[in-house]
């Protein structure tokens, strides 16, 4: 398997959830950090997490739990509220020399495992350069790109992320099943799902 990165999309304000869905705490532990955990289980060189409104809080929040691994970097995007694009962008900027493959996730999915990773990684090849998460019938996040899209990444804007990417039917995109994508925390009703 190639050597890649995580970017961890979590700059958004949860304006729909009323707080930080980052400190959310599901079996204990809040999403944010369960996240940082799945990615380094996946065995990636590093694991850049993006953050974003409340930036300082939610990181000093993480921290405390414990040290974490030295292949944890945090990184803010000041222009949080432009969207999901601008913290890719932040994100893939910060992203290795020796990574040769990108994957992006967010902290919201908290059925995500490490083996879901990896099985994007594992599904890049030379006529592959972009394997997406499939769940309700399209293809979704966490998705991985091979280093050579990373100057695509880098142009993205507003807050669609790298939707137009995995979906653009002119692209060759490897889908990974993950039943369990279609479920993430966006509202109250969500966590009230989250803890039956």
């Amino acid at each position: 398997m190639r050597p890649f990165s995580v970017v961890l999309l979590a700059a958004g304000g949860s304006r729909r959830l009323g707080s930080p869905k980052q400190l959310v705490e599901h079996e204990g532990t809040p999403l944010l950090f369960r996240a940082i955990r799945t990615a380094l289980d996946s065995g990636a060189l590093e694991v850049i997490v993006v953050l974003g409104s409340e930036a300082s809080f939610i990181r000093q929040r993480i921290e405390s739990i414990q040290i974490l691994d030295e292949r944890v970097k945090f990184l803010e995007n000041e222009d949080w509220t432009e969207g999901m694009g601008g913290s890719i962008r932040v994100g893939v900027q910060g992203v290795s020399a020796t990574s040769l493959a990108i994957v992006l996730m967010v902290c919201d999915q908290p059925h995500l495992r490490s083996t879901v990773l990896k099985a994007l990684v594992g599904a890049l090849s030379d006529a592959v350069l972009i394997a997406a998460c499939s769940y309700g019938g399209r293809p979704g996040s966490p998705c991985c790109f091979d280093r050579a899209l990373a100057s695509e990444l880098l142009q993205l804007t507003g807050d669609q992320g790298a939707r137009d990417l995995i979906r653009d039917p002119h692209r060759n995109v490897a889908l990974v099943p993950f039943d369990d994508g279609s479920f993430d925390i966006d509202t109250p009703e969500d966590l009230i799902r989250l803890t039956r």
